[in-house]
């Protein structure tokens, strides 16, 4: 069981969502906000940041949320007012429902 003082922060989980423009016809891209939800993060060490920069990636930290379905890497995480990129999404070892590994990137705001 993962105990709610390991997730102190709270953060915001957003989804990209993409609409027909109205004049040119052209795709925009927007983010809607999913949910707010705890979470705990643990900054990249030192050398997980070196081997991210060796593979030309920008790995910063993971955070770690309770299990839920509707997190994949096509969604973005919103802590602290900075904008952070999921890399991929891991299951719990254990049960593979009980909390999310998030491994993310600092992103920047692209729509």
């Amino acid at each position: 069981m993962l105990a709610a003082g390991k997730l102190p922060h709270r953060i915001e989980i957003q989804a990209s969502v993409v609409t027909q423009g109205v004049a040119a016809g052209q795709p925009i891209k927007s983010w809607v906000k999913v949910d707010d939800v705890w979470a705990g993060y643990s900054p990249a060490s030192v050398r997980e940041f070196q081997q991210s920069k060796a593979l030309q990636s920008e790995f910063t930290g993971v955070f770690t949320i309770r299990y839920r379905t509707d997190v994949n890497s096509q969604c973005r995480i919103l802590w602290r007012n900075k904008i952070y990129n999921i890399s991929g999404v891991m299951e719990d070892s254990d049960s593979a429902l009980e909390y999310l590994r998030i491994p993310v990137t600092e992103g920047v705001n692209d729509g």
